[in-house]
């Protein structure tokens, strides 16, 4: 975990300093981004770092870089559910009622996201990006080394 926070800490402070369009991704990168992934999110729960890292190097449309994103999360939340809801995990005292509690900030959250979609400029929604992979870094070594 520590070696993935440090690599997503490194590309993310990269991705931020640099000037110009960043190097586009060769679609070579996809399977073992996808292996790599999928691994992390087997063992940690953590491999959508990787995968945001390779759409944002691959798609400059922020359109499509949303889109993906959010099909991706979408696709690896409902593994999760059914995987969850086999093992019992979701049978847990409260979880439907912290999962109500929680749902106006995903509303708020999904309202705030179509608004800014329309205004705002794609490499600013990478440089966020990599904002946010900036915190996942630190998230990851603070797990690891916590």
């Amino acid at each position: 975990l520590a070696v993935l926070g440090i690599f997503v800490l490194a590309y993310a402070l990269y991705g931020l300093a640099r000037r110009g369009a960043p190097p586009r991704l060769a679609r070579a990168w996809c399977v073992p981004v996808g292996l790599a992934g999928g691994a992390f999110s087997a063992l940690f729960g953590t491999g959508g770092v990787l995968l945001a890292l390779y759409n944002t190097g691959r798609l400059r449309d922020k359109g499509e870089l949303r889109a993906t994103n959010a099909a991706g999360i979408m696709f690896t939340s409902l593994v999760r559910v059914v995987l969850f809801g086999v093992t019992g995990l979701l049978a847990q005292d409260n979880l439907l009622w912290m999962a109500l509690c929680l749902a106006p900030a995903m509303l708020a959250g999904m309202l705030l996201g179509n608004r800014l979609h329309a205004v705002v400029a794609a490499a600013t929604v990478v440089r966020v990006i990599y904002a946010i992979l900036i915190g996942s870094g630190f998230a990851l070594l603070v797990r690891a080394w916590g």
